[in-house]
């Protein structure tokens, strides 16, 4: 990755997650029609669905082709090994469910956005400016891909060095303020679905860990039905994850609200499964 040494000039990064809505952001700068971005940096975290992974592949071959934005990988953080060594003293916390003593259904609190996907774009962003040790970070405006339905994801930035923008939700935040832009690029998910069609793009897949406990069931149905192997990864590591995390958790845990084993689930049931993670660095 080359370093950019002149920190007097803010970065505009966009944080690619080369699902839906991030990738319209991408398409719209590269179209001219929202800030350019210097860069698209998009964090991998080691868990991510081949089939966003091939979507990444296929935005770089366009932005090399086109001279285009260009897009950095950061795969130094990786979520399966991190979980492949037992009896460690810390092990990353996922959204994993389980019932309490009085039969309730919990859900754990979660720690993996932040440790690789925002960690990992951070640390792509401070080796763009060149910093080292403990300098400060310079403004940055970092873009995140929220559509409009989905405003809720709007969130204050968590760093006082980052304005985050929303461009298709029509909002940009910082620590302490969230404020209308942007009103003339406001998108649905189906109006960012139109318009990477209308660009002669395939339409990319929703991005997101094939073991995220975020999934619906639809969406591990789709596993199960067209990309059994991930799924079947899912499984096993439904399995790992009670294994290994029993003597640190005295209620067996698992991916699904359910409370049962991931192979065990009946995926046609509706309504278990209509939340989303909270956060824009994911299911983007």
């Amino acid at each position: 990755m080359k370093t950019k040494k002149d920190i007097s000039k803010p970065l505009h990064i966009l944080s690619l997650g080369a699902g839906r809505q991030s990738t319209a952001l991408y398409l719209l700068s590269d179209e001219g029609k929202i800030q350019r971005f210097d860069y698209a940096i998009f964090g991998n975290p080691g868990a991510e669905k081949k089939s966003t992974l091939a979507y990444v592949k296929y935005l770089k071959e366009y932005s090399k082709a086109k001279k285009s934005i260009p897009i950095i990988e950061v795969n130094d953080r990786n979520l399966l090994e991190s979980f492949a060594e037992p009896n460690k003293e810390r092990y990353p916390s996922l959204p994993f469910f389980y019932k309490n003593q009085y039969g309730e259904t919990c859900r754990m609190l979660r720690s993996c956005t932040y440790e690789f996907k925002i960690l990992q774009v951070n640390s792509a962003i401070k080796k763009l400016y060149g910093l080292s040790g403990k300098q400060r970070f310079p403004k940055t405006y970092l873009y995140l891909g929220i559509a409009v339905d989905e405003v809720q994801r709007v969130k204050y930035s968590k760093f006082k060095w980052q304005v985050v923008e929303y461009p298709l939700s029509g909002y940009s935040a910082t620590t302490t303020d969230i404020t209308k832009t942007y009103q003339s690029v406001v998108m649905t998910t189906s109006d960012c679905l139109n318009y990477i069609a209308s660009r002669g793009f395939p339409i990319p897949d929703s991005s997101s860990c094939f073991n995220c406990p975020y999934h619906s069931n639809s969406q591990w149905q789709y596993l199960k039905s067209f990309a059994e192997p991930e799924f079947l990864n899912a499984v096993s590591f439904d399995k790992q994850i009670r294994n290994i995390l029993a003597p640190k958790f005295k209620f067996p845990i698992f991916l699904h609200k359910s409370c049962k084993p991931l192979d065990e689930v009946e995926f046609s049931q509706p309504g278990l499964f209509d939340e989303i993670c909270d956060e824009g660095y994911c299911f983007s």
